[in-house]
């Protein structure tokens, strides 16, 4: 490995515990009786910590030949950003971003569900973690753009801040598992598996006005 290779991936995993730390923070402000201004921040530094990976995720995905892990670095990182996007959209909304970005995702989508559907065609199993993960990626755009001049409120806005970045932090898990267990498709959709009907269930408790 390069000297520029290790930079990049020691502010990569730093950048993944940030990221995963400050979510933990901003996911249990209500339950350890902390001022919201403390969920803000954790988001805050959960966006950056995301963005320092996704940042040093694309120079070493092309180090390394290794597309697939910039494509699910897409697919986080624009998780991030809908979900900060859905935090401030009530102040400012129409921003180029909020088009960009889900387009942006539509086209990986594409790519990633392609590519996974082929690898799956020649007998390659992994190929179902990017189908998967493809089929996120273009389930949450799609819904993104349809939102797009339909601003969603109140509890729904909140609900679908919640999903979008507990999405990303299930990424930041997911990449966590990976480096520490051995790497095979299971363990890339385990996080995916578990803890998406957590977020459902989560979603729609605080639009029935069951959590505040």
């Amino acid at each position: 490995m390069t000297e520029l290779a290790s930079i990049l991936l020691a502010v990569h995993i730093a950048s993944g515990l940030a990221a995963l730390a400050s979510a933990l923070v901003a996911a249990s402000v209500k339950a350890l009786g902390l001022p919201h201004r403390w969920h803000v921040l954790a988001g805050r530094l959960f966006v950056a910590g995301m963005f320092g990976i996704f940042l040093t995720a694309v120079p070493l995905s092309l180090i390394g030949g290794i597309l697939f892990l910039l494509l699910v670095a897409i697919l986080s990182f624009y998780l991030a950003i809908a979900g900060w996007r859905e935090a401030v959209r009530h102040r400012s909304r129409g921003a180029w971003i909020d088009r960009v970005a889900p387009i942006a995702m539509l086209l990986a989508g594409v790519v990633m569900a392609g590519w996974g559907g082929l690898g799956l065609v020649a007998g390659n199993v992994g190929g179902i973690v990017l189908l998967v993960f493809g089929a996120i990626g273009l389930l949450v755009s799609v819904e993104d753009l349809r939102l797009i001049g339909r601003p969603i409120e109140g509890r729904a806005r909140i609900a679908h801040h919640m999903s979008r970045m507990m999405g990303a932090t299930i990424a930041v898990i997911t990449a966590f598992v990976v480096v520490n267990f051995e790497p095979g498709w299971i363990v890339w959709l385990g996080p995916t598996a578990l803890l998406t009907p957590v977020i459902f269930l989560w979603a729609n408790r605080i639009r029935a006005g069951r959590i505040a």
